[in-house]
């Protein structure tokens, strides 16, 4: 009768070590299956703040491209610079609405739109200078060093670098916030795994 006590007990110990075990298996497998998707979730911020930054680069280099070329026509007078400017004008735009949409930071939502009206303004400014029919000694002291058209671009270049800046502490926050969630997640995974294993 001990015996069969004691095969009952152990069989019943067997199982329940068993269940425990594929219970465990379980859990570890949602944990690494969890750990997984919040790696891949922080990659993706890590990238879409990446693209953020190559963005405003884009508009930065845009917006100086678009001087020289105002500059070029009012040099020379030749048609395919007038056209540039405007292709310029309309992937500037293209490309700052595109950002706006992307970024979720409320302080870079304000920046955005402050950067968004002085390039309408900008942008009015140069049009107006395409569309005159000469260039008169008042528009060519606006578009002098000390003119409108440099305080339109101060407009611009000034909640732009501080964009940049605040993007670059975004993303940092980010990485760092990616290497401590992986660091955990590995940790735990380990641990639980060398636990169930004891």
């Amino acid at each position: 009768m001990k015996s069969l006590l004691y095969i009952v007990k152990a069989r019943r110990n067997a199982l329940l070590l068993f269940v425990f075990t594929i219970l465990s298996l379980v859990f570890l497998i949602k944990l690494i299956s969890d750990n997984s998707e919040k790696r891949k979730a922080g990659e993706s911020a890590l990238q879409l703040s990446n693209k953020v930054i190559q963005n405003i680069e884009s508009i930065r280099s845009s917006i100086t491209e678009a001087e020289s070329l105002l500059q070029s026509y009012l040099l020379t007078g030749d048609q395919q610079w007038k056209r540039s400017l405007f292709a310029i004008h309309g992937r500037v735009y293209r490309v700052l609405e595109e950002t706006a949409v992307m970024e979720t930071d409320p302080l870079q939502q304000k920046k955005f739109a402050l950067i968004k009206q002085a390039l309408q303004n900008k942008i009015s400014f140069q049009q107006t200078i395409m569309r005159a029919d000469s260039i008169t000694p008042e528009l060519r002291t606006e578009m002098g060093y000390y003119g409108l058209n440099r305080r339109l671009t101060a407009r611009i270049q000034s909640p732009m670098r501080l964009l940049l800046e605040r993007q670059e502490l975004l993303l940092q926050r980010k990485t760092e916030a990616n290497t401590d969630a992986a660091n955990q997640a590995r940790f735990l995974t380990i641990f639980y795994a060398v636990f169930i294993y004891l």
